[in-house]
């Protein structure tokens, strides 16, 4: 994620700060480096606050796959951890790589590359997720279908569809959602109002009568849907709400700790501290017992990656 109109500083898991600098704009750590926002431009820095890029770029994102997509102001390409280029800024709009793999678009044509910068094949679709486990879903006219990294569509067509998480995809068919594995076949479905997007650490939530519960890879209900809203479990943690109050419950769920807290979902989680605001003035971290772990003390506060939070005073 990436933070604007603030001043914001990196800080340790003991609320200290991490290093020296405040910025206007900054990102979560992804693979060992941050950007962040220079008089002269975004460069990327470690998580010691060093700048790591002599170069200055006009448009930053994160690492995926020792690869980020940047622009120079004329066109998005490829960088190094060192900010050298390694696939030229030759593209209007360049995603991030996912098992090998990348979108692009160059004029009026979209196609996927390697991260050599060499043409796998064109994208016939409106839109297209991330390959997971060899698969991505595209979009188009005739509806959603996965196709492998040949470019071959192999399942579909559905109404719609998902990219694959934890080796099965959410799809519609005839209004009704339901999982399927890698080989197309059904693996969860059922009489829902809803469900998550992802599997998620083996469950997946579902909503009966406006409650929200879980389901296992099987779709036995494993939680009763007892909570007013339920996020995806990350690291086996969910946040809930539930009269008034909100929470954690952990994937047997069992209830780590509720109580009444304006702020406190599954955004501000990250590496078993939780970030939180009583009343909505200032914020700290809780850990996973729901003790204080650093005090209400900032005017904003984002999850803890690699280490480090981004948070502002």
């Amino acid at each position: 994620m990436v933070y604007k109109m603030n001043r914001w500083l990196f800080v340790e898991k003991d609320g200290g700060p991490a290093f020296d600098g405040r910025f206007e704009t900054a990102a979560e750590f992804s693979e060992g480096f941050s950007w962040v926002q220079l008089r002269d431009g975004c460069a990327f820095i470690d998580r010691m606050g060093k700048i790591c890029t002599s170069r200055r770029f006009a448009e930053v994102s994160a690492f995926y796959e020792r690869l980020a997509s940047n622009g120079d102001g004329t066109g998005e390409g490829y960088v190094n951890y060192s900010g050298d280029w390694v696939i030229p800024p030759i593209y209007r709009d360049a995603s991030h790589f996912s098992e090998g793999l990348a979108q692009v678009r160059k004029g009026s044509e979209k196609c996927v590359i390697d991260a050599e910068g060499e043409v796998q094949f064109v994208i016939a679709a409106m839109v297209m997720g991330d390959f997971r486990g060899g698969l991505a879903m595209i979009g188009t006219h005739d509806g959603a279908f996965y196709v492998n990294k040949n470019g071959i569509r192999v399942l579909g067509p559905f109404e719609d569809g998902e990219d694959f998480s934890e080796g099965v995809a959410r799809v519609a068919m005839d209004n009704e959602l339901y999982f399927i594995d890698e080989s197309g076949r059904c693996v969860v479905k059922g009489d829902y109002e809803d469900l998550s997007l992802y599997f998620s650490n083996e469950r997946i939530a579902f909503s009966v009568d406006g409650k929200w519960g879980f389901l296992d890879r099987q779709g036995s209900v494993v939680i009763e849907p007892a909570y007013d809203d339920a996020s995806d479990f990350v690291d086996g943690v969910s946040v809930v709400r539930a009269g008034g109050k909100r929470g954690a419950i952990d994937i047997s769920g069992s209830v780590l700790f509720m109580d009444r807290y304006s702020h406190l979902d599954s955004h501000g989680y990250g590496e078993n501290l939780f970030a939180f605001s009583r009343r909505g003035k200032a914020f700290g971290y809780l850990d996973k017992d729901g003790n204080e772990h650093i005090s209400e003390r900032f005017s904003e506060a984002r999850p803890f990656r690699e280490g480090l939070a981004i948070v502002s005073l």
